[in-house]
């Protein structure tokens, strides 16, 4: 009997010794990733393996494809332990790939909940890093570089800890807890932190949280000019795949983003829903708490409201209402797409003293119309009152803006004009215009004059009103 024993563990020996053997032989390795592709029929292929299953596998090109994707891994090295696979656990060392392109074809077909997302074995990827991904879908491409992250799975719970990946706009780590099981219980925290040298970008923090079916998202976002949160509904298999928007704003402060730009202390709320599958109504309300004149670097608005219709072309707003300091009010309509911004607005008793406390009180009845691109913004506005009439033609670019066919009309003053301001420093001007009977005294806080001539000037606005003038 002792004899049989023994001879007995020595057969189990040679052949665990023959299966080491054999699993350290590449061509073993060549044999079950050929098993591996013809189980997919085709759609998953491997191109230079290299290695042995007791090791390191090098693979230059991994490629799966069907009808809806193509995903291609370069520089793939693969570290796992066949001691744990036997166990039914696959338990990876490493997973690297040098660069990952993955190109999503366009479908209008609805997605289809999953009746199942559990794995046959548990997993554990204790290092997994991509050099380069490179995601493209139509028109819409995202670069993202340097991902590292963990992932395991018992089969019916997975995990996955994101230890950072770049964005062009920052770098983002989180985690991710999927239940594999209906209905899908999923929370997942993400966090976006710009790079030190960009004060612009603010930073990003998004909590998602509830059932695959139903995603409750919440973005919180904050930084030197801007603090603002938002909340959606997300509901990935209905027509209408979003509900319950609400977003709130702390604090936006234009000059803090760009020096160029207007002193704010802007907060409102915004509330929406989806009404199409591609398009998004609702309304929207600002506040700005510091309003100023131009003149002191401030925005003469005190509240901006809107009903808004929003879609992947454009962003309508309609009912739009300007409040303006001293209680005028202008409204109208306007619509922005990549072209920029084309708006129309008119309203009564708009008074001038809202943008410079020096001009004397007025109740113009105002019509302004605005066309904008990322470069320039141009205005033609015209106002009236029984006293006087403002025709303008106005064309900013930066923070130059020129005047082009531009006349004034008050009592018996007349001015046609023509020049260019710069609204920073001491607020420099130059022009060229035609007076008749002009006195810049019936205009406001200016000195009194009657001058008939043409002339050309130049003078500045700051910290004291100045200008130079020398008759054509």
């Amino acid at each position: 009997m002792r004899r049989l024993l023994r001879i007995l563990a020595l057969v189990l020996l040679l052949l665990g010794a023959g299966a080491y053997w054999l699993a350290g032989r590449e061509a073993i390795l060549h044999w079950a990733f050929d098993k591996v592709a013809a189980a997919t029929q085709g759609q998953l292929q491997f191109d230079g393996l290299g290695g042995n299953l007791l090791g390191a596998i090098r693979v230059d090109r991994v490629r799966f494809s069907n009808a809806k994707a193509v995903v291609v891994a370069d520089g793939v090295v693969l570290d796992f332990s066949l001691a744990a696979l036997l166990q039914r656990r696959l338990a990876i060392d490493r997973l690297q790939a040098d660069s990952l392109f993955v190109k999503l074809v366009r479908s209008d077909e609805p997605l289809e909940p999953p009746t199942s997302l559990a794995l046959p074995v548990g997993i554990e990827v204790s290092r997994l890093q991509i050099g380069l991904i490179d995601i493209r879908r139509g028109d819409f491409s995202l670069l993202l570089r340097n991902l590292q992250a963990r992932f395991a799975s018992t089969g019916g719970a997975h995990s996955l800890a994101l230890q950072g990946i770049d964005l062009p706009w920052g770098r983002v780590s989180g985690t991710l807890n999927l239940s594999g099981h209906a209905p899908f219980v999923l929370n997942s925290t993400a966090e976006l932190i710009p790079p030190n040298s960009d004060t612009f970008m603010p930073a990003l923090q998004l909590d998602v949280h509830g059932q695959l079916a139903e995603i409750r998202t919440r973005l919180k976002t904050r930084s030197i000019w801007v603090q603002a949160a938002a909340s959606a509904v997300i509901l990935p298999f209905q027509p209408v795949q979003l509900k319950g928007v609400e977003a709130d704003l702390t604090r936006l402060d234009l000059q803090a983003m760009d020096p160029s730009l207007p002193r704010t202390s802007l907060g409102g709320r915004l509330t929406a829903s989806q009404s199409r599958q591609t398009e998004l109504t609702g309304e929207l309300e600002l506040l700005n708490r510091i309003p100023g004149t131009l003149t002191q670097g401030s925005l003469p608005l005190t509240r901006l409201a809107a009903r808004f219709i929003l879609d992947p072309e454009q962003l309508v707003l309609e009912n739009l209402q300007f409040g303006m300091r001293l209680g005028a009010t202008l409204t109208g309509k306007a619509r922005l797409d990549a072209d920029g911004i084309d708006a129309q607005l008119a309203g009564t008793a708009l008074n001038l003293q809202a943008f410079d406390a020096r001009m004397t009180p007025t109740r113009l009845a105002s019509k302004l119309d605005l066309q904008a691109d990322p470069n320039t913004q141009r205005l033609v506005a015209t106002m009236a009152d029984a006293r006087q009439r403002y025709e303008i033609h106005a064309l900013r670019q930066g923070n130059r803006i020129s005047l082009q066919n531009t006349r004034i009309r008050n009592t018996n003053s007349r001015l046609d004009l023509q020049g260019e301001l710069t609204t920073q420093g001491t607020w420099p001007f130059s022009g060229e215009a035609k007076l008749a009977s002009f006195d810049p005294s019936v205009f406001g806080h200016f000195p009194s004059a009657r001058i008939n001539a043409s002339v050309t000037g130049r003078g500045q606005f700051k910290p004291d009103w100045q200008v130079q003038l020398k008759a054509a």
